[in-house]
């Protein structure tokens, strides 16, 4: 199957492919200056969701009230999710449609001061951080209403052939009352054949058009949304499928993404022998249900090993304690062993990431077989090295083996820009566990994606149009349930 997009979202694919992270999301709001619970209100929230074969274009509607006496002036804040690409940003003013461009930090806040001095009201738009965008309003008239409009696009990763998306919904802690119209539409279409389309959050109305088309609507009124919307959908994928998505502009080089869907296999297909370290943060900060849920998640890997890895266990606090001193095959006898270690781990100490790195890239051995190195913390470097920049230098230096680091941040206090970095440097991706969420679910999900390596040293070749500028320029090993995902142009 081959389409064209817009330039923009083939940048969001980019970005996305990049980013490699996924942070805490809350709903669009309005930060009044001097905020106070009451002041504002949602008088609606519409989204409307549309992907084609993981590529998802998100538009959002929302109004706001000024429930005061007087004007306002606030900060509109959405969080994006990382490595997202708004397209439009649009306030609507006396039913004017007045279009926002997307600006730097500077320029926009130079504009914007330029603005207020005129008493003019303007949607200046600016990215604030990681994963998130901000406009300035001004002024909010007394009983008056605002509404803002969005756009922007992503892209889904397929983990065990289900595709996972979530969008911001909660706003329970910024809505001075209930909201009094919120609704979702959804509408799905792939190449693959639709197995299962739902969202495990809200009650979304499912319509299936066709063996590869769905749709969705959630609608509520007078409500405070406590919980984002999430919603899951999977293929079935018989056959090795390929999805190129271009764009053009004629006289110009041209820009291309190509999505490759590994078929499923038999469980009884053969797997590539793996060698794979864990390492578990066990400093105090870890104490209670995080520790707990950490060393089942951990147990689990151990006992879902394939025949032919082999593996050894890190625990480290103010210093780090190896079980094994060189990677041991997988056994009935080593595993019980590794199980019984695991479940004698204690909560205790500070946090020594830079030594933990140190001693497990030294395990492994350069060789033909996948090596992971996943690494659990949820806090960051409070002893020995403590330079986040230095911790990434080091860490790059001593994976002589070329080993992908899998990082899990555990909790809302990780350092996200050290744990980022150590994972995209060392070929690999970064999941981040919120409060509250099951920490064993997250790592047991992850770990029976990258159980089954399918293909290891990829290679790509493209007869008969030239290619350039390729990303990523070294291709990643593909898991069973995941894909391959190529930008470049031509």
């Amino acid at each position: 199957m081959q389409c064209r997009v817009s330039w923009l979202v083939l940048l969001a694919l980019l970005a996305w492919m990049i980013g490699l992270s996924v942070g805490t999301f809350a709903d669009g709001i309005i930060i009044p200056d001097f905020p106070d619970r009451g002041w504002l209100s949602i008088v609606y929230h519409d989204v409307e969701v549309t992907i084609r074969d993981g590529v998802v274009t998100t538009h959002v509607d929302q109004m706001f009230r000024n429930d005061t006496g007087r004007d306002l002036e606030g900060q509109y804040v959405f969080p994006l999710p990382i490595g997202a690409v708004v397209s439009s940003f649009t306030m609507w003013v006396d039913e004017e449609a007045l279009e926002a461009r997307i600006l730097d930090a500077d320029e926009a806040r130079a504009i914007y001061e330029d603005y207020v001095r005129r008493a003019i009201d303007p949607a200046l738009l600016e990215y604030v951080g990681r994963g998130a965008l901000s406009a300035r309003i001004f002024p909010i008239p007394a009983r008056g209403e605002r509404r803002i409009e969005i756009t922007y696009s992503e892209l889904l990763g397929a983990e065990g052939g289900t595709y996972r998306y979530r969008y911001p919904l909660d706003t329970e802690r910024f809505s001075a009352r209930p909201i009094e119209r919120v609704t979702i539409s959804v509408d799905v279409q792939t190449t693959a054949p639709l197995s299962a389309v739902y969202s495990p959050t809200h009650d979304l109305s499912i319509v299936r058009a066709s063996e590869t088309a769905a749709t969705g609507l959630y609608e509520d009124e007078s409500v405070l949304p406590a919980q984002d919307f999430l919603l899951y959908y999977s293929v079935k994928a018989e056959a090795m499928g390929m999805t190129m998505l271009t764009y053009r502009v004629p006289g110009e080089d041209g820009t291309f993404l190509l999505i490759v869907t590994p078929p499923e296999l038999a469980a009884s297909a053969a797997t590539i022998p793996k060698d794979l370290v864990l390492v578990l943060d066990s400093s105090g900060s870890m104490s209670g249900q995080k520790i707990e849920q950490a060393k089942e998640a951990l147990r689990f890997i151990l006992e879902n090993l394939n025949s032919g890895d082999r593996f050894a266990v890190i625990g480290f606090s103010d210093y780090s304690t190896a079980l094994q001193t060189e990677l041991v095959p997988v056994s009935a006898a080593s595993v019980a062993q590794a199980t019984g270690w695991v479940s004698g781990i204690g909560a205790g100490g500070m946090t020594n990431i830079d030594d933990a790195l140190a001693l497990a890239f030294s395990l492994f051995e350069a060789n033909e077989r996948p090596r992971f190195l996943i690494f659990l913390t949820d806090g960051e470097p409070t002893v020995g090295e403590v330079d986040p920049v230095t911790i990434a230098e080091h860490a790059l230096a001593a994976n002589a083996a070329d080993a992908r680091m899998f990082v899990f941040g555990v909790g809302n206090d990780v350092n996200t820009v050290l744990l980022d970095q150590l994972a995209q440097e060392n070929r690999g991706t970064t999941t981040y566990v919120q409060s509250g969420e099951n920490l064993e679910v997250a790592l047991s999900n992850f770990y029976r994606k990258i159980a089954s390596p399918v293909l290891a040293d990829t290679v790509l070749v493209i007869d008969g149009v030239q290619v350039f500028d390729i990303y990523p320029v070294v291709l990643p090993d593909v898991f069973r349930g995941t894909q391959l995902l190529v930008l470049g142009r031509y």
